[in-house]
């Protein structure tokens, strides 16, 4: 599974919140989530791994800085935190498209 599999179209990504129902409200589990922003999609693509707490940490580690790399490619040079980018007002899907591209994760 990679990440474009978690955010696989438009409707499945957001900002404002890791997680959001059916209903777009937001909630604190990634099993009922059926959208996600791109942080709270890299926690779901780690947490369906099934790893175990250190090799998780590693596998979220690995891929939010492949994801932060992209996103300061993109940013010609300067980095947000994945979450704080994900959430500015000028984001689109676009761009969400685009960074999962470069990342390759």
């Amino acid at each position: 599974m990679k990440l474009s599999d978690v955010l696989s179209g438009p409707e499945k990504w957001h900002k404002g919140s890791y997680f959001k129902d059916k209903h777009g409200s937001s909630i604190c589990t990634a099993d009922e989530s059926q959208s996600f922003c791109l942080g709270g999609a890299i926690c779901y693509l780690i947490y369906k791994k099934n790893l175990s707490g250190h090799e998780e940490q590693e596998a979220y580690q690995q891929v939010s800085v492949e994801v932060e790399n992209a996103i300061k490619s993109i940013n010609n040079c300067y980095s947000l935190p994945i979450t704080i980018w994900n959430d500015r007002p000028e984001r689109t899907w676009e761009d969400i498209q685009k960074v999962m591209e470069i990342a390759k994760v």
